[in-house]
């Protein structure tokens, strides 16, 4: 498995990409790599996920809290953040949920989309915003 990372407009956005197996190494991972930078996320507005080309799932439940309580530490210092997540296959869409659910105090602005291209939409309408995601 591996992921890609692109930040966008001007770094007040991010998408990223998996590919292959998701496992709870490269979701910390992944996480830890995408908050690394504190004066960054004080600018995000938006956050894409997509597990479109995920083909196997291997994540528990305790992976699940540790990146909701890395998003809570960074709703401290952004709590004004849209987050949408393009999970096409169900068992994803319900860790999805249950990552909206431990992350709650957030407060962030967050949905579950079963395609990449509802996810995108649904942030350019939420931001009343051009963006154009390109990368």
């Amino acid at each position: 498995m591996k992921y890609d990372i692109f930040f966008l407009d001007d770094e007040l956005g991010t998408i990223t990409e998996f590919h292959g197996t998701l496992t709870d190494d490269l979701l910390i991972q992944c996480a830890k790599e995408r908050f690394s930078y504190p004066e960054r996320n004080k600018k995000f507005k938006y956050i894409i996920t997509d597990f479109s080309n995920s083909n196997e799932i291997d994540i528990s439940v305790s992976t699940v809290k540790i990146i909701a309580q890395m998003a809570i530490e960074v709703s401290k210092v952004n709590k004004n953040i849209t987050v949408a997540s393009a999970m096409p296959k169900d068992l994803v869409f319900g860790l999805g949920r249950m990552w909206q659910a431990y992350a709650d105090e957030t407060g962030w602005n967050s949905h579950m989309f079963h395609s990449r291209v509802e996810a995108e939409n649904w942030v350019k309408e939420q931001l009343n915003e051009d963006l154009n995601f390109n990368y």
